[in-house]
This record gives C-alpha cells, structure tokens and sequence, in this order.
C-alpha cells in the first residue's frame, strides 16, 4: 500500500489482491475500490466483506490496527473465492458462466487441435465453439441455453457447420 496520491478525487492508496491486510489483527484480502471505498474480505472466507474510505484507513494506520503487507509475486492461476462471485447479480452470473462455457470450448478445441490460438483460426471456427459452448452450457442443467447463447455478429459463423 502507498500513499500515492494527495488529492481528493483520486485514491490515496494502492492495494492488489494478493496483499495482505490486517484490520484489527484479522487478516483480511483486498476486494475493489468503488468510489471513495476500498472493499475487503476475511482470507479466511467467514464474514462478510468490510469497506474502508481512505480517512478511515489513514486512522487505522495512525492507531496501528490497519497492517498492509504487499504480495511478492501475484499467482497467475489463482481461484476467486465462490463469496466474490456471489456478488454477481443473475444476468453477471449468467454473462461469467457463458463467458466460462466459450473459454471451455475454445480450450477443448485447441486440445484435439481443431483450432489455433490466433485471431484468423478463432474467427474461422467461431460457429464450432459457439455450437459447442451451447453444449456446455446444456449440460450445466440450464433449459434452451442454445437460444441464450449469440455468437459476435462480426465474426460470422462457420457454413461447414450444421446445427
């Protein structure tokens, strides 16, 4: 954490969310900053996420209940905790799992080398991984997913493809 900024339009202080913060001598991991509002969660999953204005994290600091300890390196594949995601609202959890079901696909087609990771393959096969994204999302329980699923209109869809 750095007090990089004196002005009160812009946050005073930097957090990544491999930190870690003590409030209180709880240890706590950086959430998002929305506002003036910095957003913090237990690391240990039980309780629910506490929000600190900047003056509020300055009196901590003064008091010493406020420890910042920044991470070394940020894991690259790090899971989010399921309490993040539930502060999704219905359509977001919806737009993730679609988001996930294309990335899925993408990455099942790459494995049987039915696609490149480059712009023209992807483009070229966007209809296969659209159709098969649909077949993920089918399996996750979820009734006519095929018709909730729209593929980018730019990119076209594959004419070698039949539904």
């Amino acid at each position: 954490m750095v007090d990089i900024v004196p002005s009160p339009t812009m946050s005073r202080y930097a957090f990544d969310i491999a930190d870690d913060i003590y409030i209180d001598g709880r240890q706590y991991q950086y959430f998002e900053t929305r506002g003036n509002e910095h957003l913090f969660a237990p690391a240990d999953g039980k309780g629910i996420i506490q929000a600190f204005n900047n003056s509020q994290i300055a009196g901590g600091l003064d008091k010493g209940k406020f420890e910042h300890k920044p991470a070394k390196k940020m894991a690259q594949d790090g899971v989010v905790p399921a309490q993040f995601l539930s502060l999704f609202s219905a359509k977001e959890k919806e737009r993730a799992e679609t988001r996930e079901a294309l990335v899925l696909a993408f990455q099942e087609l790459h494995a049987k080398k039915k696609v490149k990771r480059t712009d023209s393959s992807i483009t070229d096969e966007m209809g296969t991984i659209c159709l098969r994204a649909a077949d993920i999302l089918e399996n996750l329980h979820r009734p006519n997913c095929f018709r909730e699923l729209k593929c980018p209109r730019r990119l076209g869809r594959d004419p070698s493809v039949v539904g």
